[in-house]
């Protein structure tokens, strides 16, 4: 339990840094993306390398799917600084 409550833990800090201090830059969005990638080889790395987690994992990588989605999304937008 305590590597759950530490992994998720800490996305959700992340998450909340970027959003509360930031002006939602290009620079932002590219800074959060490339944030993400660690997350992606935990999720990797803990269920098909060294099998920590079910299946269930996989929905934190779709999360994560989902945020880099979103990401490429708002730098796009986002007017060229």
């Amino acid at each position: 339990m305590p590597i759950i409550v530490g992994c998720f833990g800490a996305q959700a800090v992340l998450a909340g840094l970027f959003a509360w201090f930031s002006r939602f830059t290009r620079a932002t969005f590219v800074a959060y993306a490339i944030a993400l990638l660690p997350f992606f080889v935990f999720d990797y790395w803990f269920y098909a390398v060294t099998p920590v987690f079910n299946g269930f994992i996989l929905l934190d990588a779709a999360g994560n799917l989902i945020m880099l989605a979103l990401c490429i999304l708002g730098w796009r937008r986002a007017t060229p600084a």
